[in-house]
């Protein structure tokens, strides 16, 4: 993305790793978020993990990016406005070509009802707001294991 961020200003030096430095492979990233600032937090926070991010700001955007980007990994806001996070998913889920796609859904509720919905909805993990870089590393490792088979 090569994005200038306050983090990258503020501290000039990237966060630790987690587990022996970086990934073993690179994965494609789409993060769908309407908030552009968090959105490009998190593809910051992605690259300094070794991988490429792109980012969408609404649900027609993210699944066009699943199309074009062809990603192992959605980073999809649930309560995104108009096409919501939980249609997203089942769309995307029904695309040529994005059935391998592991998508984590992220909002800021955690309660087992939100977590319900969103393995109704095709999730594969459901992050709470804001999500902890090694809370995401840790599920992206699960991504690549499962791509290395």
């Amino acid at each position: 993305m090569g994005l200038t961020s306050s983090l990258e200003l503020d501290n000039p030096r990237p966060p630790a790793l987690p587990r022996g430095g970086g990934p073993a492979r690179s994965l494609r990233v789409v993060i769908v978020d309407e908030d552009l600032a968090v959105a490009e937090g998190l593809a910051i926070l992605l690259e300094l993990l070794g991988h490429e991010a792109w980012v969408a700001q609404d649900g027609p955007d993210g699944l066009a990016a699943i199309v074009t980007r062809r990603p192992d990994a959605l980073v999809l806001d649930v309560d995104l406005p108009g096409m919501d996070g939980f249609t997203v998913a089942r769309a995307a889920r029904g695309l040529a070509g994005a059935e391998g796609l592991s998508i984590a859904g992220l909002n800021g509720w955690g309660l087992a009802d939100d977590r319900r919905r969103s393995r109704a909805a095709g999730f594969d993990a459901h992050f709470v707001k804001p999500v902890g870089l090694a809370e995401l590393a840790a599920w992206l490792a699960t991504v690549q294991r499962r791509g290395d088979r």
